[in-house]
């Protein structure tokens, strides 16, 4: 049986990679993370216990995450980046002007991209 790494898992869009990686961090790295990313669960009384319970899933994206396309985008542009996120800009033409809405800088933990790099490695 081959193994891949977390490049690999990327590269090929691998869901049992990153079921089986959701495994074995547990629920509460994985919220940590998604909320430094703006990604969230739709609302429960116990998040943890509602991660927990459907971890393989929630591990690539499935389940009970609730994230925008631009929340997606911006999540890939920090693993592209070496964890650090971009502002981003929501523009809308309107008849006179442009409406423009920021959304906050916000950058991993340190050592965050350094580790996920570790682990591709």
């Amino acid at each position: 049986m081959a193994t891949i790494d977390m490049h690999e898992g990327f590269v090929h869009s691998c869901n049992a990679y990153f079921a089986q990686l959701a495994v074995r961090l547990g629920p509460q790295p994985l919220l940590d993370a998604a909320s430094r990313l703006g990604i969230s669960l739709t609302p429960a009384t116990d998040a943890a216990g509602r991660v927990r319970a459907t971890l393989p899933q929630v591990g690539y994206g499935q389940g009970d995450v609730v994230a925008t396309p631009l929340r997606m985008a911006r999540a890939a542009a920090a693993v592209a980046s070496n964890g650090v996120l971009r502002d981003t800009r929501w523009e809308e033409m309107g008849s006179a002007a442009f409406a423009r809405r920021s959304i906050p800088r916000r950058r991993c933990r340190p050592g965050c991209s350094r580790a996920t790099c570790a682990m591709s490695s």
